[in-house]
């Protein structure tokens, strides 16, 4: 399937009017032991070296939920995102899916990976690995 979620809100939002330019279309894959790491890294121990990650668990219900809902599985040896829960109804991804998680993980790299090592900044995995593959 060539369409993706940002392709398909895309066409219903021009279909209502609006102008919409993606910006994700070149935008690299950011692989699940990079997303980890950065996670890791943004939402552990304060230090000197980042800004303070607030999320208001009021005001961010979902996101709160889908970070507590992002499970981790084995596979070949391998820690990677279960990714299974997008596979429910939609009305019930928000709140128990990965896909909030990791847009917000998205928003952070810009800005936030210059902070892991220079290994994470050219990292090659093998296709099917990453976060965002089928």
């Amino acid at each position: 399937m060539n369409d993706t979620d940002a392709k398909l809100l895309k066409k219903e939002l021009s279909a209502l009017g609006w102008t919409v330019h993606l910006m994700s279309p070149r935008q690299k894959t950011i692989f699940y032991p990079q997303h980890y790491r950065l996670s890791d890294l943004m939402l552990g121990k304060e230090d000197a070296k980042r800004d303070k990650i607030l999320i208001d668990r009021n005001e961010c219900e979902a996101l709160v939920s889908s970070i507590n809902h992002s499970p981790l599985k084995r596979h070949e040896g391998r820690v990677i995102l279960d990714k299974s829960s997008e596979r429910l109804p939609f009305e019930e991804q928000a709140y128990n899916s990965t896909r909030l998680a990791s847009a917000f993980m998205y928003l952070l790299w810009g800005e936030y990976s210059k902070l892991l090592p220079d290994t994470d900044q050219g990292f090659n995995m093998l296709q099917g690995a990453g976060t965002y593959t089928s």
